[in-house]
């Protein structure tokens, strides 16, 4: 009997490698195919599934390799609702006795046992918040702690990162183009269309990057440009004027920002509600940007290294800050710190550790690393949604103890 689980593609897809070892042992047995949990079709194990990208194997399908590997017979059941069990088991019953001489107070007696086991209970679950990554970022914005841009708008200041506006890199076009290596760098811009007067850099202490100041032009007043910077960092923004929806708009003309364009477009057509559909993809659009931070372009506008076991990591005091009250409390008491060591963690977890406060997800989570992981979160203090991430994971890996029962055939000769 070959068996595979409808909610693991990785058990289906060795079903072939399984079955050419039953014919190798005995080319002439019985051959049955017997799909597994297949309550995980619907319902909450469904929805449960599908958060994690995974979709169970259909019906069509299984039937389709029961075909494919020529087994004539196929079978699904599940243990916790018992649905197809019956059939199951009168299969094995008949072909075990064919003329019925054996069968058990016809079959009564069986189905009354089958009818009086309990179900089993469902594995013990962990609910995971949604994290908080977007409500951090945009928290960190505005704070001068780390920040490596300085707005001046009139007599009021905006703290802001080089490593964030990089987000809307067409928008602040005039900040890349600043040679990187130029200190007290000065560049006047007056075209019609420039969101600056003004813009300098000079080197200051505790950033490799040197720091930027943009006086911003006198005609954009600060809520309006704080709401512009708040989509920048967050994917979000509240619109709180038709007037402000226009003045972003004429700013943001030919960037690439144009989903924010459509959420002004809508504020000023009196049809906010409509942008609920949009700030979900520009936010996806926000965890892209800082998947790839993570993964490919770390250096890009990178202010500290991070080193564990002699491997040295660069990566943005920023998104650290916000994300973790360790390096939060670590870069308040030093603002000058380029160079974390780290210690008492594995390469794997650190791993993890990183890409969960990078994009709030951590997809390369086990049972295996799960334990210290998760004491690693409580140390760095990261939102409460990693430790949730863990324990999941650790419920998830233990053995359940469930109920099953022979049936045992014996010929009385």
């Amino acid at each position: 009997m070959l068996c595979y689980a409808v909610d693991s593609k990785e058990s289906y897809d060795k079903l072939a490698y399984y079955h050419q070892e039953l014919l190798d042992a005995d080319p002439l047995a019985l051959r049955v195919l017997l799909a597994l949990r297949i309550e995980t079709r619907e319902g909450e194990p469904l929805t449960s599934l599908q958060q994690r990208g995974i979709t169970p194997i259909s019906v069509d399908q299984g039937q389709t390799r029961a075909r494919d590997l020529k087994i004539a017979h196929y079978f699904e059941i599940s243990a916790r609702t018992r649905q197809g069990l019956k059939e199951f088991f009168e299969f094995f019953q008949q072909i075990a006795d064919p003329t019925g001489t054996k069968r058990i107070d016809n079959k009564g007696e069986l189905w009354t046992v089958l009818d009086k086991m309990p179900p089993v209970p469902p594995a013990p679950t962990v609910r995971v918040d949604t994290s908080n990554i977007f409500n951090e970022l945009r928290q960190s914005l505005n704070s001068p702690l780390v920040a490596d841009v300085v707005f001046t708008l009139k007599d009021r200041v905006i703290y802001a990162h080089k490593v964030m506006l990089s987000l809307a890199a067409s928008v602040f076009k005039e900040l890349s183009l600043l040679s990187p290596e130029s200190n007290d760098h000065v560049v006047n811009r007056i075209q019609a269309n420039t969101l600056f007067m003004k813009v300098s850099e000079h080197a200051y202490a505790g950033n490799r990057n040197n720091r930027v100041s943009a006086m911003v032009r006198d005609d954009i007043d600060y809520e309006t440009f704080v709401t512009l910077l708040e989509f920048v960092y967050s994917g979000t923004c509240s619109i709180s004027s038709v007037e402000i929806a226009h003045t972003i708009q004429h700013i943001i003309a030919g960037s690439s920002l144009f989903h924010l364009q459509h959420i002004c477009k809508n504020v000023a057509a009196g049809n906010p509600q409509a942008n609920a559909a949009i700030f979900r993809l520009t936010q996806q659009h926000v965890i892209q940007h800082l998947a790839t931070l993570h993964n490919k372009s770390r250096k890009v506008y990178s202010d500290v290294t991070l080193v564990l076991d002699n491997k040295h990591v660069t990566a943005h005091r920023v998104i650290l800050a916000a994300r973790s009250g360790y390096f939060r409390e670590l870069f308040m008491k030093d603002p000058e710190q380029s160079r974390v060591e780290l210690s008492d963690m594995s390469l794997a977890v650190f791993g993890c550790l990183l890409e969960f406060i990078y994009t709030g997800k951590c997809t390369s989570l086990n049972a295996t690393i799960a334990g210290e992981l998760l004491t690693v979160a409580q140390l760095f203090r990261t939102e409460h949604v990693l430790v949730q991430l863990c324990e999941s994971a650790l419920v998830k890996s233990e053995p359940r103890t469930g109920q099953c029962f022979v049936i045992e055939y014996q010929s009385r000769d």
